[in-house]
């Protein structure tokens, strides 16, 4: 859904020009934060999930608004309809595959990235800027003064759209090139039955050429198996994990136990 009035904005999200003005505010007391160590046992991941008006709205702006739009057919993360082994699914048939892992995604989407990219899918400006203001935060990982946070419901679609570019970009470079690429969120995947490492470096080119940092670390080029977003493909084949198989059920309650249960069989359904 493309708008152009603040006043359907208002109506679409069942709120008021007052009632937002005053959310916008005060922003920063519509948010909590708690954070995680990160797999380097140091540093920290910060987390800012919405709460209560706010997240009430942001919830209706990605429902109603944001996941009403179209985006270019690599994107699956953040799209409804789409889960991680579905992901996997799109490569799991072929040999060489190459990932690499945005760093710091959300955290490096700035406000006014934002408002031009909904500008660029047809919104007017001021319904950009108001959306774009109700779905920033100042945060302990953000690169800039206003940034994506991680935790809020519209924080994923956002992302998507202002990496849209990049995403053309890099179909454009593999176009008939028999390559798969696939984004979940922050992860990219590209797979092949022939050999393609020739293009890493100009894929990493794409990504960093535009202000995006990659992690070094997660950037891998494999043959033969890997995992994509939590699923092992390896011999034309998905399974689950060696670190999900190992993890002890004798601690968890019937529900989680039942959980994984129905996420195996998902992971084995799928191979059809």
């Amino acid at each position: 859904m493309i708008l152009k009035s603040l006043n359907s904005f208002y109506r679409i999200v069942d709120s008021n020009e007052t009632e937002i003005n005053e959310i916008i505010s005060e922003i920063t007391k519509y948010y909590y934060e708690y954070s995680k160590i990160k797999s380097d046992g140091i540093s920290k991941r910060y987390f800012n999930p919405s709460i209560n008006k706010l997240k009430d709205i942001q919830n209706k702006i990605q429902g109603r608004i944001l996941s009403k739009l179209v985006l270019v057919d690599n994107v699956l993360g953040g799209v409804k309809g789409w889960s991680n082994i579905d992901n996997a699914r799109l490569h799991y048939k072929n040999k060489y595959f190459f990932q690499t892992d945005l760093k710091k995604f959300f955290p490096s989407v700035s406000q006014a990235m934002i408002i031009n990219s909904l500008i660029a899918k047809g919104f007017s400006k001021a319904v950009a800027e108001k959306i774009a203001n109700l779905c920033v935060l100042s945060t302990k990982d953000g690169h800039r003064d206003f940034t994506l946070p991680q935790g809020a419901p519209t924080s994923p679609m956002l992302a998507n759209l202002v990496f849209e570019k990049i995403d053309i970009e890099i179909l454009k470079l593999i176009r008939n090139r028999n390559i798969i690429y696939s984004r979940w969120i922050d992860d990219l995947t590209f797979s092949s039955k022939e050999d393609m490492k020739y293009l890493n470096l100009d894929i990493i080119r794409i990504i960093t050429d535009r202000g995006v940092k990659i992690s070094r670390e997660k950037t891998t080029y494999r043959i033969g198996s890997c995992v994509i977003t939590g699923v092992l493909i390896k011999k034309g084949r998905m399974t689950v994990t060696k670190e999900f198989d190992i993890q002890d059920e004798s601690k968890m309650d019937m529900l989680r136990i039942k959980g994984r249960e129905n996420y195996r069989n998902q992971v084995h359904k799928k191979n059809r």
